[in-house]
């Protein structure tokens, strides 16, 4: 991205967040985005994720909405916390999070995320518009050091006024990565908003 482009940037960082000696942990923290008028988000760049590549996996913005889970994950005085509590996404995997969507998401090896033209992403106090996020964090710590302090975020450039295009994100695939798990229907612990399971032959749509 170039700065100078946009009209306003802001920033979405995880915490001071300190590793454990966990393998892995996916953690979550709650922003509330600019709602003083309608916005367009332009472009989007991952922050403080080259030095730290070895533990910062992928990232992932929610969209989400002001409840008690969203309050729950808002930056304290500990910092930032498992998601959920008990590392559960707060997209498909957490009923209570009530998280609708994906507003972005990054991994090792990507680079910055522009759109063109009058393409942006809805940001603001609009009905549709995008106010309140969760920034997912998954780190993969497989030494099982506990000195890694990490700090990876996302920085939002956005101009003023609401886009011409909006622009959104759709995921595909496999989102409970349950397909090869034979006993997932009847696993009562887990949580699925959506049918799960092979497509009925000869059905002409799935949801």
């Amino acid at each position: 991205v170039t700065p100078s482009n946009y009209d306003h940037s802001v920033d979405l960082l995880i915490d001071s967040f300190q590793l454990t000696s966990s393998t892995t942990q996916y953690v979550c923290q709650s922003f509330e985005l600019p709602s003083t008028g309608r916005f367009s988000v332009k472009a989007i760049q991952p922050l403080n994720h080259v030095t730290n590549t070895a533990h910062a996996h992928h990232g992932l913005l929610h969209i989400c909405v002001n409840n008690a889970y969203y309050t729950d994950h808002l930056k304290t005085q500990n910092g930032p916390k498992e998601c959920g509590g008990d590392g559960a996404s707060p997209g498909l995997g957490h009923t209570t999070s009530e998280c609708g969507g994906i507003m972005y998401s990054w991994a090792v090896g990507m680079n910055d995320f522009v759109l063109n033209g009058d393409l942006g992403i809805p940001m603001g106090n609009g009905a549709t518009d995008i106010q309140y996020v969760i920034l997912e964090v998954h780190y993969d710590n497989p030494g099982g050091l506990t000195t890694i302090v990490d700090n990876f975020g996302m920085r939002l450039y956005y101009d003023d006024g609401a886009p011409t295009t909006e622009v959104g994100m759709m995921t595909i695939g496999d989102p409970l990565v349950s397909v090869n798990n034979r006993g997932f229907e009847s696993n009562s612990a887990v949580t699925k908003p959506f049918t799960v399971g092979p497509i009925v032959a000869g059905e002409s749509k799935s949801r």
